[in-house]
């Protein structure tokens, strides 16, 4: 009953954020390969060391409408001539393609992207990024107002779920018949 008050109001009350990469604050790198329109997404808009990043990719017919059928997409990244992040993305059933990374050096990064379906490569392009370092100096991000709202928000609704339980046990204690011992 606990948890189920605590959802509940966590559902109603708290607000969700997300991270749209071609929304508000985001950027994209656009290019043409061969038949088709590859677009990656990123946000923020301004990368930053030891931030997250959101990164979708998406890949399109160049002469058609739709997307192109693709299983999965195979990232790298590199800093110079060393490989810092390489992974396979599986394309969900819905939503973006797509992943969080955290970049640890500031400078030009380089981006590469290859779609795949079933093993066979569909297309692929790389891109470079410009890492800036993260100016801010705060000593503990606990502090930071974006992580203590949510904090409190949860606190909150695991005590109104807790509140809620233990009504709900009174009430229903309150209802059941007494029985005398003898």
């Amino acid at each position: 009953m606990l948890c189920i008050g605590a959802t509940i109001f966590s559902l109603l009350f708290i607000p969700t954020l997300s991270l749209l990469a071609h929304g508000e604050g985001g950027g994209s790198f656009e290019t043409e390969v061969g038949d088709y329109f590859i677009d990656i997404g990123y946000y923020p808009e301004r990368l930053e060391t030891d931030a997250p990043a959101r990164l979708d990719f998406d890949i399109s017919h160049k002469s058609e409408s739709g997307d192109v059928p693709f299983s999965n997409v195979w990232v790298r990244i590199d800093k110079g001539t060393k490989t810092i992040f390489a992974t396979g993305v599986f394309r969900p059933e819905f939503g973006a393609t797509g992943l969080l990374y955290t970049f640890g050096e500031a400078g030009v990064h380089t981006v590469y992207v290859r779609f795949q379906n079933n093993e066979g490569s569909i297309a692929e392009t790389s891109f470079p990024v410009d890492v800036l370092e993260n100016l801010d100096t705060s000593e503990s991000s606990l502090l930071d107002w974006k992580t203590i709202v949510p904090i409190l928000w949860g606190v909150l609704g695991l005590l109104t779920g807790a509140v809620l339980s233990f009504v709900l046990r009174r009430r229903k204690a309150n209802k059941e018949p007494l029985t005398e011992v003898s």
